[in-house]
């Protein structure tokens, strides 16, 4: 069966149902509610469709494929939830159609994080990242489903409910960050903290109330580990990266100037927390949290740009020679990048070259070459060039 013919022809056939609804409009203006229901049908039926041929793109490849079933699958689930929504409402089923509106809401937001994590599978340095993501985020839509088909309030309180789940969901990304370094004693010490930092929020806002300012001590242990977990993810993405491309001093200065922006901000939240007055918060402290909180990101947007000018990401043009044979009289030319002629019988060339890339991921490999294989995904470099 050819998916891909099918999904354009539903596409079509939406937008065909989306231009005749608008005519109607013209003719049955009494009608506007149905009008309407069938125009929301066609717009969602066109952009699961248009979603829907993106991942069979990526189903086709075999570096995204787990991508392409999860994102294919989210799509249908998503497009009909939202269309028994829509029509549901009609027939007067106004908590059933609720449930499923906000269950195709809840299924596009953890979806799209989960996706995040599944398109890391294919990385072999990411991987066990990306399963952590995608795991932690499937759990997270199953427990919001249950709570909003089964359970509602019956089973606990709403706050106890958002007290265990929203801090998971914010924690989730730290939870695959410290993943992310090739050290297994790493992963574990950064993942025990950003896990004990999590537990002891949940615990902490359930005992409270919500007024985890009530156990100073807890406070301090929550935002003592949680800007230990955050410097030790953020340190992470710093040094992803081959380690013949490291910036060390750059890396160690931003790395400081996060550690200092999360620390003046954690500082900024004990105080509003304990003191309870933003009025008395210390002009240093505010400060400090807004000068560090733009320097940081500014550092390591800097970095990052840095890096890929150091390690010649940008295509650019090469300035090596091709040694050839002219085609018209067959003698030994040295043809220059750009505008050249034939010494012997002008024939005009125009030549570019650029960057060599790996055919598997597309990872530059200026300078690579004498390796034999992608330092990215490992692939053989079977290609030889004069590009340095």
């Amino acid at each position: 069966m050819d998916f891909r013919k099918i999904a354009i022809r539903v596409l079509l056939a939406s937008l065909a149902l989306a231009a005749l609804s608008g005519l109607a409009i013209l003719f049955l203006p009494s009608s506007s509610s149905i009008i309407g229901r069938l125009i929301g049908t066609a717009v969602l039926t066109a952009l699961a469709s248009a979603c829907f041929l993106i991942s069979l793109k990526a189903l086709e490849s075999k570096l995204y494929r787990v991508l392409g079933m999860s994102a294919g699958g989210l799509v249908c689930f998503i497009y009909v939830c939202a269309i028994c929504a829509i029509w549901l409402d009609a027939l007067r089923l106004s908590n059933l159609s609720e449930k499923l509106a906000f269950t195709a809401l809840l299924a596009l937001g953890c979806g799209a994080v989960g996706l995040v994590g599944t398109a890391c599978f294919s990385h072999r340095k990411i991987c066990l990242a990306g399963k952590v993501l995608a795991g932690l985020w499937s759990a997270i839509l199953l427990c919001w489903l249950v709570h909003v088909w089964f359970f509602g309030s019956r089973l606990f309180r709403e706050e106890t409910f958002l007290y265990i789940l929203v801090p998971l969901q914010y924690y989730s990304v730290v939870f695959a960050l410290v993943l992310v370094h090739p050290h297994w004693w790493y992963r574990v010490f950064a993942f025990a903290v950003a896990f004990v930092s999590c537990v002891c929020l949940q615990a902490g806002l359930i005992l409270t109330d919500g007024h985890l300012e009530e156990i100073e001590a807890l406070l301090n242990i929550v935002l003592f580990t949680g800007w230990l977990s955050g410097v030790l993810a953020i340190w992470n993405v710093i040094t992803y990266r081959p380690s013949k491309h490291a910036m060390v001093w750059c890396e160690r200065s931003t790395a400081l100037l996060v550690a200092l922006a999360l620390a003046s901000f954690c500082g900024l939240v004990w105080h509003n927390l304990v003191v309870g007055s933003p009025r008395l918060t210390p002009e240093l402290l505010v400060r400090m949290s807004t000068g560090f909180g733009i320097l940081a990101p500014t550092a390591l947007v800097a970095l990052v740009i840095g890096r890929k000018i150091r390690t010649n990401a940008f295509l650019h043009a090469g300035s090596s020679k091709l040694e050839a044979s002219c085609p018209r009289c067959k003698l030994p030319v040295s043809v220059p990048q750009g505008k050249a002629h034939c010494a012997n019988c002008g024939l005009a060339f125009f030549l570019k070259m650029g960057s060599a890339g790996c055919r598997k991921c597309n990872y530059d490999l200026s300078g690579s070459l004498d390796s034999g294989a992608c330092p990215e995904c490992g692939e053989p470099i079977q290609l030889q060039s004069t590009l340095k």
